[in-house]
This record gives C-alpha cells, sequence and structure tokens, in this order.
C-alpha cells in the first residue's frame, strides 16, 4: 500500500472513531460518508497535494 493510500485509510478510521464516540453513527449513508471521505482524502493527496514543480529540461552547455 502506498502512503498516501495508508493516510487515506488511517483518516478515515480516526473519522470514523470520532462519529462513533459522539454517537452521530448510526445508518448506512454514515458508513458511506466515511468510506467516501477517505477516497476523497486519498485522489486529494495522489493528485493535487503531492504535485511536485517539473524540472526544466533545458540543459546550460555553454
Amino acid at each position: 500500500m502506498s502512503r498516501s493510500a495508508l493516510e487515506a485509510v488511517s483518516s478515515s478510521l480516526l473519522l470514523l472513531a470520532g462519529m462513533a464516540a459522539t454517537g452521530n453513527l448510526h445508518t448506512v449513508e454514515d458508513y458511506v460518508l466515511v468510506v467516501a471521505f477517505g477516497v476523497v482524502y486519498w485522489l486529494a493527496q495522489r493528485f493535487l497535494w503531492r504535485r511536485r514543480p517539473r524540472r526544466d529540461q533545458r540543459t546550460d552547455k555553454s
């Protein structure tokens, strides 16, 4: 598993634990919300937040 996937799973588990601790986890929709949050978080990390600046491909030969 990649690091970003592990971070998404851990954040989803933290959200799940928080919702369960406050008594806000009752229906299947709540569980789907937690899973959807994890997927969106993983996608954002993978494609948006971790984007590195492109290296300049030109070489200075002078």
